[in-house]
């Protein structure tokens, strides 16, 4: 454990020598129209921002800007956002907390707007916890919501139409829930090209790739649109590694409630192999995982112990253990450069034994006791180094994993410290 402290200590000091790489080049916009180039701390914004953090330059002091003195903000061939003073429904979309209003919630607040496609007409996108609303502006008139609203109706003989923004999703406690897509509406009423069809508008969905597929078209259509100012972001990724390494192993074995003894296994190495499947999530520039890592470990000891309740006053205690640990668990990326990065990690561990035993026998090779073994599970800390997003080297500990749970009378403690290669595919 002392070593594993003296690794983060060291990772968490080299992530305070390089963390000035957040920076990128960008610039904003202030209440005057004067446009100032400069570095902003890119955090690719899952929820949308109220101020950033900037550098006038690489040397500089790292200074706020707020919604209230910027206009506009952007990240080159990244992202931008744009102040809008726009009508934003506040209506909940979670189903325990809907209304029986068809109508949306408006309500006029000044917000930075992600601006997802730009030109003839405009697409903005707002996020804010589990709120998520649309915008959108035509050429030169104000920023407007799409309006997509559900909410509960127990009229189950509404008279439908393809915009009046009426359907029927499921059944909840005998009420309907029904969708506002007016949205389709108001882009079939403003945003008409030839290369548009109706059957186009009545298929969008409220969402992201959706919308946006259809403004670059209108854009294209139009003869307007402004390559590469649509938003860049990072996208989700799924990612799957070949992984193998060594393993240091202890093994305490706590008799104490019985006549039989405890025991403290010499630590061993052993060796481990894996497959781990890995979830960017599609925010913060793919700085956080989910993974997922199956692993097949062993662990086989056998020792003589004195044991005065029998006549060769001797006992040999022996086990062997392996099992499919499956790690599940978060991780923090932190980019050293533009070809290395490390992480951090934690994750809960299941494990899946099989052929497993510990076992007490005579010197003759008569069993005394023979335990099967259930383990439960444990936790496990994760810090790594990766070259090339190919290429990794990963430290693990996992603390006091019990593989006795099922016997009340004697109690087992299983930890290793391994180090681990792999290769992504």
């Amino acid at each position: 454990m002392k070593k594993m402290l003296f690794y983060v200590a060291v990772f968490l000091a080299t992530i305070n020598c390089y963390s000035q790489i957040e920076f990128e080049k960008g610039y904003f916009i202030k209440n005057n129209n004067e446009r100032v180039e400069c570095l902003i701390k890119n955090e690719d914004w899952d929820n949308n921002p109220l101020k950033f953090k900037y550098k006038l330059n690489h040397g500089a002091s790292k200074i706020f800007n707020t919604i209230e003195s910027v206009k506009e903000f952007g990240v080159y061939n990244f992202s931008k956002y744009i102040r809008g003073n726009v009508d934003i429904d506040q209506s909940s979309d979670e189903t325990s907390e809907l209304d029986g209003s068809r109508k949306p919630i408006l309500k006029k607040e000044t917000l930075f707007l992600k601006v997802l496609v730009e030109g003839t007409s405009n697409l903005y996108r707002y996020k804010r916890g589990n709120l998520k609303r649309f915008f959108y502006s035509n050429k030169e008139k104000s920023i407007k919501p799409l309006i997509y609203k559900r909410y509960l109706n127990s009229k189950h003989n509404a008279n439908l139409s393809s915009f009046n923004g009426s359907i029927v999703n499921k059944n909840l406690n005998r009420n309907f829930i029904y969708v506002n897509e007016r949205y389709k509406q108001q882009l079939f009423k403003n945003l008409t090209c030839k290369t548009i069809s109706l059957k186009e508008i009545e298929k969008l969905r409220y969402k992201k790739q959706s919308l946006s597929k259809f403004f670059i078209k209108y854009n294209k259509c139009s003869g307007y649109l402004i390559d590469g100012q649509y938003e860049k972001g990072t996208k989700d990724v799924f990612k799957v590694s070949l992984k193998g390494g060594v393993r240091n192993t202890t093994l305490d074995i706590d008799n104490s409630s019985s006549f039989l003894p405890s025991i403290s296994f010499d630590s061993k190495t052993t060796y481990k192999i894996g497959v781990e499947g890995e979830y960017f999530l599609p925010f913060n520039k793919n700085k956080w995982s989910l993974f997922v890592e199956p692993t097949f470990q062993f662990f086989s000891a056998k020792k003589e112990l004195p044991f005065a309740f029998l006549v060769e006053k001797k006992i040999i205690v022996e086990t062997n253990y392996k099992s499919i640990e499956v790690p599940i668990g978060i991780k923090r990326y932190f980019f050293l450069n533009d070809v290395s990065k490390m992480f951090i990690g934690g994750s809960v561990v299941l494990d899946f034994n099989f052929d497993s035993y510990l076992r007490y026998t005579r010197t003759d090779g008569t069993i005394l006791k023979d335990f099967n073994i259930k383990t439960g599970n444990s936790i496990g800390f994760h810090i790594g180094y990766v070259y090339k997003n190919n290429y990794s080297l990963e430290l693990t500990y996992q603390n006091n994993r019990d593989f006795l749970t099922t016997h009340s009378n004697i109690s087992s403690k299983y930890s290793t410290m391994s180090i681990t290669i792999g290769y992504t595919f």
